[in-house]
């Protein structure tokens, strides 16, 4: 396939949307889990801790709705110890310059290698590495850890208590979706290699945003974390493609929202919408969903700063998420090597 091929099938696919069996009812479910805990933050006066908390929810994206109740309750139960690790380990090496670098890379080598080592269902990885950074750029003292903990884990509850409610009442819907096909098994070195790289990466991310002063670090490592989502290099540049193209659209989104400076229980509201559109759209057409992600991650990081937030977004995430893809598009393109090699030596015996 020459260039001009790719690149022309690479743009046919940023608006076409994409058959998919997932039903109306797992989107209502994710979206009521986090527009509860932050409307419950706007009418008490605390958005912030409610975002918190809503943040914690996001563990129902992998409830597995073809799986039997104590299956279900089994995988959440560990979503919730992995989105815990992940938080606490994000407040604590947040804000300590080339430390944070380092802890990085060895923390996101080991939640790529754990998700895929124990094939954690799509969105995979990203969304415990989205945990992670944002949890690190939350400026909080070590000695006041627990409150913001301790309503992470609220969250986690109430997303375990909704996703049981669901499965209960499961069996009431038809055409209930079938299960994903098996994530295909991988050889210990090369899961290892993929994770030193992967490592490596989100590493160089923090430490590029250090380096230079950027702020908002955490785009540069959720953009390269999401760019090398792809499973081949056909996958790896569409990733770069939807994830700039979208992020542009939801830049102007997300000023023109916060340029009104919208009431706390809109703000919420808006979590509801942008939730219930990405689990409707992030199987049928990437790009479209990134325009509904960049607000939602922008509310959640961002919760704490509204004051800020509309100057911030135009200024600094766009250099920040071009950064990351770039890394991203590195790194993703190493991986891909690495398995086209594999595969190329066991065929040559």
């Amino acid at each position: 396939m020459s260039v001009k091929q790719f690149i022309q099938q690479a743009f046919g696919h940023f608006f076409e949307i994409q058959p998919s069996a997932r039903q109306w009812h797992l989107p209502l479910v994710t979206a009521l889990g986090v527009f509860l805990p932050a409307l419950l933050g706007a009418l008490t006066g605390r958005f912030a801790d409610g975002v918190t908390a809503a943040m914690g929810t996001l563990l129902l994206i992998y409830f597995p709705v073809h799986a039997n109740l104590w299956a279900q309750l089994q995988k959440l139960l560990f979503c919730i110890l992995g989105f815990l690790c992940c938080f606490v380990l994000g407040l604590t090496f947040g804000g300590m310059g080339w430390i944070s670098a380092i802890a990085s890379t060895l923390i996101t080598a080991a939640i790529y290698y754990l998700c895929k080592r124990l094939q954690v269902m799509p969105p995979g990885y990203f969304f415990f590495i989205m945990i992670f950074t944002v949890a690190m750029a939350m400026p909080i003292p070590p000695k006041e850890m627990s409150a913001p903990l301790l309503l992470f884990a609220c969250g986690n509850v109430w997303a375990l208590l909704l996703g049981l409610g669901y499965g209960l009442t499961l069996k009431g819907f038809k055409h209930q979706q079938t299960a994903p096909a098996p994530v295909p098994p991988f050889r210990r070195r090369e899961l290892l290699a993929e994770s030193v790289i992967m490592g490596l990466a989100m590493g160089a991310s923090y430490a590029i945003a250090h380096l230079y002063g950027l702020n908002s670090v955490h785009w540069i490592m959720i953009s390269c974390a999401a760019v090398m989502q792809g499973n081949n290099t056909r996958h790896i540049w569409q990733r770069k493609l939807h994830r700039i193209i979208g992020t542009f659209l939801g830049m102007f989104v997300s000023a023109w929202i916060l340029s009104y400076q919208p009431a706390l229980w809109v703000l919420a509201a808006l979590l509801f919408f942008l939730q219930f559109a990405i689990e409707v759209l992030v199987v049928r057409n990437y790009a479209l969903a990134v325009v509904f992600i960049t607000p939602l991650t922008v509310i959640f990081a961002e919760a704490s700063q509204r004051h800020s937030m509309a100057e911030l977004v135009l200024q600094t995430r766009m250099l920040n998420i071009v950064i990351g893809s770039a890394l991203g598009l590195i790194a993703g393109g190493a991986i891909y090597l690495l398995r086209h090699n594999r595969i190329s030596a066991s065929q040559s015996y």
